[in-house]
């Protein structure tokens, strides 16, 4: 856990400099990048080289050209990512992230040393408090204790919010770039590359063990789901909005409260925006886990017509059903969860889009009507 003092001492203008770098690696890339697609490229595609020997020599030439926008990708990806979470926005001028909590902490800090009280390093706050002789020291004694209390709790909170970015950005920057195996999803175009061993080896995995532990688990939805990626016919599919409804109270809870923001509204036939919501597990349990493993986040709109109090609506959800890409950075499903018994990068699983092993594809669906009084 990032303690008091590592979160004071942190040089949030360096880790600004670390991603304004990056951004000079964007730069050198894309000049390569331009000067290669003019001297190679081009003269490719034009015919310079006619024959199997020259279109064989273009799409291998292409491919390193698509190369260097993957990397490219990833590297603009890693510059904005640092740059966000160092101090909550792009630039010098954000105040959030890290550098808002260690802002927090050095007010609290000095909050502190104005009652003559000091912060350790763990972030527990103390203070002198021997005995003395004065009328009412026992009850400036407690005054003391419930300002020390109050600090502390704050100081640790930005302590445990700290430590989530710190563990975010490393499990993040481990993955950023991919690997040999998997850089090549950026843009998430299907069935362009052959698919390799390693790509029949995730797939295999995928298949065998991955969907066995989701339906042993009971997670009917999410197993459905990835077979129909791993079947690659790429196909919308309709999810049971009800079956969503009854099975996360926080889903329930999320369409009441735009119900009742509608209420508001004027009557007449209405289409509220998309609003992106996921599985609260803490609260959801078993169903809220199944909706995780399908999809994790997804959006919701209302659609419907209100009549002075009453509202005649029903729910839509959107979601692109993919796998995280590099520059995405999303977090490496891990061998420790309830349905896994091996570790995948999310990268390898979109490859098999890449590859044709798999392919990406929309979930749609829609509740039935609904009435509700506002």
């Amino acid at each position: 856990m990032v303690d008091f003092r590592q979160l004071t001492e942190l040089d949030v203008a360096g880790l600004e400099t670390f991603a304004e770098q990056w951004a000079l690696v964007h730069q050198k890339l894309h000049r390569m990048r331009d000067a290669y697609e003019s001297a190679v490229v081009t003269p490719l595609e034009d015919g310079e080289w006619a024959g199997k020997g020259g279109e064989a020599a273009t799409k291998y030439c292409a491919r390193i050209r698509w190369d260097f926008d993957a990397v490219d990708a990833e590297v603009k990806a890693l510059r904005k990512y640092i740059d966000v979470e160092a101090d909550g926005s792009a630039g010098t001028a954000g105040v959030k992230g890290l550098e808002g909590h260690q802002r927090a902490v050095l007010d609290l800090q000095r909050q502190a040393r104005e009652q003559g009280m000091t912060v350790t390093p763990a972030g527990q706050v103390t203070w002198d408090d021997t005995p003395g002789v004065s009328p009412g020291y026992f009850d400036a004694l407690g005054e003391q204790a419930d300002i020390a209390d109050g600090l502390e709790k704050q100081i640790q909170a930005h302590l445990r919010q700290a430590t989530e970015i710190d563990e975010e950005l490393a499990r993040n920057l481990k993955v950023v770039f991919g690997t040999q195996d998997n850089f090549e999803t950026e843009d998430r175009r299907y069935g362009v590359l052959p698919p390799t061993e390693h790509d029949r080896r995730v797939w295999n995995q995928l298949h065998n063990v991955v969907l066995l532990g989701l339906v042993k688990q009971g997670n009917d939805h999410a197993a459905w789901l990835l077979q129909h990626y791993l079947d690659g016919d790429g196909k919308t599919v309709e999810a049971p909005v009800q079956d969503m409804l009854d099975d996360m109270p926080s889903f329930r809870e999320q369409v009441a409260k735009s119900v009742a923001e509608v209420g508001k509204g004027p009557d007449g036939p209405f289409t509220t925006g998309w609003t992106t919501t996921a599985p609260d597990l803490r609260r959801d349990g078993k169903g809220g886990q199944d909706w995780y493993y399908s999809f994790n986040h997804f959006q919701y709109r209302l659609v419907g017509e209100k009549h002075g109090d009453q509202v005649d609506y029903h729910v839509e959800i959107r979601k692109r059903y993919d796998w995280g890409i590099p520059s995405e950075h999303r977090r490496d499903l891990e061998k420790d969860s309830p349905v896994l018994d091996v570790d995948f990068e999310q990268a390898d699983i979109a490859h098999l889009n890449t590859t044709g092993k798999a392919r990406d594809f929309d979930v749609i669906g829609s509740s039935g009507p609904k009435t509700a009084t506002v």
